[in-house]
């Protein structure tokens, strides 16, 4: 029994001793809170807007709010203004903080404590503002720690190994979604309305450990990095501003337009997922239909994200920017005019394939483009992307209820083409604008 124990810890160990030059120690924040933010708003929120419109109508401006409306809307609001916390966190990480933790480390642990201790406060909430507040105070902590991590690959590992970095990175974040999405889907299929709040309560309470595990890894595993370890020649780093200023900031530009486009696809689908499964797809078992939608996209995305990044990192990111555009189109489109199962799934798989290209070369170029002196608050203005991004397919909720009623699940289809659309050009204008092989520093 000691043997076996040592075999499966000693490597764990290994890694963990590693600190910072592990790339396990440092996605293993990602991981946390990658699973406890999409599947708060792909799972745990569409759950509660439902409890909250089976007690009550909710009427906004004189108008009553469906429940893709209402999800929108909850969702928009608290997505826009906490965004904006992750620019001013990554601004201050980047700092040369006097402090034997880092630089990046504390956003880590403040941020991650945060999200475990206020995702509990989801289960009593039963009112359409206490469920937007809560929500709200969620996502400023976790765009808190969520910025100066991004950060930690731009920290600590060299260049030339950005796109299989970048893919080992993003897939701790597919991993992390994929686990507690599936654990909490299962907890979830069970809980019909607050009579079945164990269920609820059991799936708040996994969510808030895996996210306090993760941080409490991250922050006993990651060595403080040395800020200005190398002294450089003062001219020399004037040439690095110069070299931004001139010949990146156009492209990193053309780059969050980009990425803003691919996270309206990706927003749209993940918001409203839970209602188009069972309001759209022909099945027996919504529960088991969109288990069997994660699992596929998350297999998908996770076979692709990290061969995708080490082969970019061989061949060049141009080959495969074009296979994710291809790839991206066709999947959303096929479930227009089939929706049985088999043919959902293979659109979710062939999303899987264009979401796992898209997330592991984006990464990639982003650290190309990107000064190493403040990546922490250049890679924040990926939160402003994503908060334009997500704010359009949110929105649209509104759209889908009143396209929906006026004809059968048009508002659907029209995410669909949406997702379709958005998929198909933000890597197509990545390629046209941001890739330059061979140029980073």
């Amino acid at each position: 029994m000691k043997q076996i124990s040592n075999i499966l810890l000693k490597p764990i160990i290994t890694e963990f001793n590693k600190g910072s030059n592990s790339l396990l120690n440092l996605s293993s924040y990602v991981f946390g809170i990658s699973g406890t933010l999409v599947t708060l708003g792909a799972i745990i929120l569409p759950y509660k807007v439902l409890d909250i419109l089976n007690a009550s109508p909710v009427t906004i401006l004189g108008m009553n709010l469906g429940k893709n409306g209402l999800l929108g809307l909850i969702s928009l609001i608290t997505g826009l203004t906490a965004s904006l916390i992750q620019p001013l966190a990554g601004f201050f990480s980047d700092k040369n903080i006097k402090s034997g933790y880092g630089k990046r480390l504390p956003f880590l642990v403040v941020g991650g404590i945060g999200v475990s201790f206020f995702s509990l406060f989801l289960v009593p909430v039963q009112s359409v503002l206490g469920l937007m507040i809560i929500f709200m105070i969620i996502n400023v902590f976790g765009n808190l720690g969520e910025g100066p991590a991004n950060a930690l690959i731009k920290d600590h590992i060299e260049s030339k190994s950005f796109g299989s970095a970048s893919g080992i990175f993003n897939f701790s974040r597919v991993l992390g979604a994929a686990i507690v999405l599936l654990i909490t889907l299962q907890f979830m299929k069970n809980y019909s309305g607050p009579e079945d709040s164990q269920w609820f309560w059991a799936s708040i309470i996994l969510i808030s450990i895996i996210m306090s595990l993760s941080t409490l890894w991250s922050f006993f595993s990651l060595k403080p990095q040395k800020i200005n370890q190398i002294p450089q020649k003062i001219n020399q780093k004037k040439h690095i501003e110069k070299k931004w200023s001139k010949n990146q900031r156009k492209r990193f530009i053309w780059f969050i337009i980009a990425f803003s486009i691919s996270v309206t696809s990706l927003s749209s689908l993940q918001t409203f997922a839970i209602y188009f499964v069972s309001d759209v797809v022909i099945q027996s078992n919504p529960a088991q239909t969109t288990t069997y939608i994660i699992l596929v996209l998350c297999l998908t995305i996770g076979i692709i994200v990290i061969p995708a990044g080490y082969i970019s990192d061989k061949i060049g990111k141009k080959p495969l920017l074009i296979l994710a555009s291809i790839s991206g189109i066709f999947g959303p489109s096929l479930m227009i005019p089939f929706h049985t199962v088999i043919p959902v799934l293979i659109g979710c798989a062939l999303i899987g394939i264009s979401v796992g290209l898209i997330i592991s070369l984006f990464w990639a170029i982003a650290n190309d483009l990107i000064p190493k002196d403040f990546a922490g608050r250049t890679l924040g203005f990926t939160a402003i992307a994503f908060l334009i991004g997500s704010g359009l397919a949110r929105s649209s909720g509104f759209l889908v209820d009143w396209l929906n009623i006026q004809n059968h699940n048009w508002g659907y289809y029209f995410l669909l083409l949406l997702s379709s659309f958005s998929f198909f050009i933000s890597p197509l204008i990545v390629l046209k604008n941001s890739v330059e092989e061979d140029q980073n520093f």
